[in-house]
């Protein structure tokens, strides 16, 4: 018994012992965080106050590198569009007519899934495969369209994994199109009558019929769009196309003025985050052409003997501070200065936050011009916009974790911590599902119009090669999320690459050539400077095939002088 309680005593004893340095240790843990934080923010502080961070500044020295990583060995013929090249009916044309339209749409019943599926990326539409009875067996429509239309109607016991091009579902037409699946928060369209009036009406004439969806017209007349019901020649198959392209850029700069009250939508827009208005001199700093794009406006048809270059993208293929500051801009001066007497055009067609599901809606626009040869700078948009982020703590702006990323610096600068194999291959796989998928519709739409299509690689910092000093300002202008973008992103310029090597593509080496870091204003963007030494890298990967092509042009305008 005496044994027992000195034990007890013993372990009791342990145990205020081991409480009291715990005692001791939370206030020395605490004061010590606290310390860390505080230095932190001083450094904040500091990198907001340092002149030589403004975005605006200039090196005194111009920076002009030479390829340390080349581009593949291409020659221009080697380069040549090649199959499989998109259909006819696959290509938007600008101010379809809607006969145009419907006769477009009665094609789906002879179409093959993955052929209703580039129609359905190329024109901006959801195409929903149906059974006679309105039994919805599949979709066909990009990941953002799907997500937003199965919001709040269908399950995910409701859906099978597709095979990159559909999305098996196990619904009803009528359930789901008489629900405001669009956006059950806001509530903007409602179906006028059932649209089982207008599947009888195509079975029986076998002639495509259109239905409005309108939206509450004294408050949102801007909220509709049309639905196409097609059925096959048996009558057993169904097809409904929803057109939601621009109905869906609308519906996100909704969401940004519901969001914002305050918010003034930016006088450059039409549509935010997707079009320009045309023809408008806003200031010395930016005029667009009539195309809504930047610069002066373009000749159409495209004089004889010209070379155009059309540079597609984001806000890092419009980025400058002046219209001449611009990438596509200094890329125009490079190729002039490399090849004088020649005209050479290069055409800046970015828009602040396109992503390249949105690139496809330009393709009137980019065909309309006329291009040799088309620069896409694409994905990032895609990642920061499109793709669901795998890990909520790092990168969350909602839920408990993203309170704590928002009061300490410290925690928000370990966001590569959470970069694991996992997180890559997801973000891999995504970049597979949804970025590639978008740019081979490009290319496919491009190779049947005879027009060269190159890929550049993303300029993002290398922690192993930016100094802390640079580091620090990176992090800071990009949400304390650089570093895991910059991961994010050296997978995309992987799968980049690995698909030009596949399609025999121009891979343009700009990321693995660029180490001027202090030159960028966060993760992805550079100031411009910054615009200049990527206009050089440009220029020298690009060199040997605008030679030959000028070298090309040449020699069939001397044989055509000759005969």
């Amino acid at each position: 018994m005496c044994e027992n309680k000195t034990t007890v005593g013993n372990r009791g004893r342990r145990m205020l012992t081991a409480a009291f340095w715990l005692a001791c240790a939370i206030p020395v843990v605490f004061i010590g965080a606290l310390a860390l934080e505080m230095f932190l923010r001083a450094r904040v502080a500091e990198i907001q106050s340092a002149p030589k961070y403004e975005k605006n500044r200039t090196l005194a020295t111009k920076i002009h590198p030479e390829l340390t990583v080349l581009p593949p060995a291409l020659s221009w013929a080697e380069f040549a569009p090649h199959p499989p090249r998109a259909a006819s009916w696959e290509i938007p044309r600008a101010e379809e007519s809607p006969a145009q339209r419907q006769a477009r749409i009665a094609l789906l019943p002879s179409l093959t899934p993955e052929e209703r599926y580039r129609l359905a990326m190329a024109h901006g539409l959801a195409i929903l495969d149906c059974t006679a009875s309105g039994h919805v067996n599949a979709i066909h429509a990009n990941d953002k369209l799907r997500s937003l239309m199965l919001r709040g109607v269908a399950s995910r016991s409701q859906l099978d994994s597709g095979a990159g091009y559909t999305w098996a579902a196990r619904w009803d037409l009528a359930e789901f199109l008489d629900k405001p699946w669009h956006d059950r928060e806001y509530d903007l369209v409602t179906v006028p009558c059932s649209v089982a009036d207008q599947v009888q009406a195509a079975r029986d004439t076998g002639q495509v019929q259109v239905q409005r969806f309108e939206s509450n017209p004294a408050e949102y007349p801007e909220f509709a769009f049309d639905a196409y019901v097609v059925a096959s020649e048996s009558g057993e198959d169904v097809f409904v196309a929803l057109d939601l392209g621009r109905w869906y850029h609308l519906g996100t700069q909704f969401r940004v003025q519901r969001t914002w009250q305050d918010f003034d939508l930016d006088e450059r827009w039409i549509i935010h985050d997707f079009q320009y208005k045309p023809n408008r001199h806003f200031s010395d700093a930016l005029v667009t052409n009539r195309f809504g794009y930047r610069g002066a406006d373009p000749v159409v048809p495209k004089p004889s003997g010209v070379f155009r270059i059309v540079c597609i993208g984001g806000s890092t293929t419009y980025d400058g501070d002046w219209d001449n500051t611009s990438y596509p801009a200094f890329l125009e001066q490079e190729l002039r200065a490399a090849f004088p007497g020649h005209p050479i055009e290069v055409i800046n067609a970015g828009v602040q936050g396109l992503r390249t599901r949105s690139q496809l809606l330009h393709l009137p626009n980019f065909l309309e011009m006329q291009p040799d040869l088309v620069i896409g700078y694409l994905g990032v948009n895609d990642l920061i916009h499109d793709i669901e982020k795998p890990v909520a703590f790092p990168v969350s702006a909602e839920g408990p974790p993203s309170v704590f990323k928002e009061l300490s610096r410290c925690v928000a600068r370990r966001n590569a911590w959470f970069f694991d194999a996992s997180v890559a291959d997801y973000y891999r796989d995504q970049f597979q599902q949804l970025t590639i998928n978008n740019v081979e519709s490009l290319r496919r739409i491009f190779a049947a119009q005879g027009i060269r299509f190159a890929l550049a690689s993303i300029a993002t910092p290398n922690e192993e090669r930016v100094s802390r000093e640079v580091s620090d300002y990176i992090e800071f202008r990009s949400g304390w999320a650089a570093d895991f973008h910059a991961r994010a992103s050296r997978v995309l310029n992987d799968v980049l690459r690995a698909y030009c090597a596949r399609e025999r593509l121009l891979y343009i080496p700009f990321d693995e050539n660029f180490e001027q870091y202090e030159l960028m204003t966060d993760w992805c963007h550079i100031n411009d400077e910054g615009n200049r030494v990527k206009a050089r890298v440009f220029a020298l990967a690009l060199h040997d095939f605008v030679a030959g092509a000028l070298g090309a042009r040449n020699a069939v305008q001397t044989s055509a002088a000759t005969d």
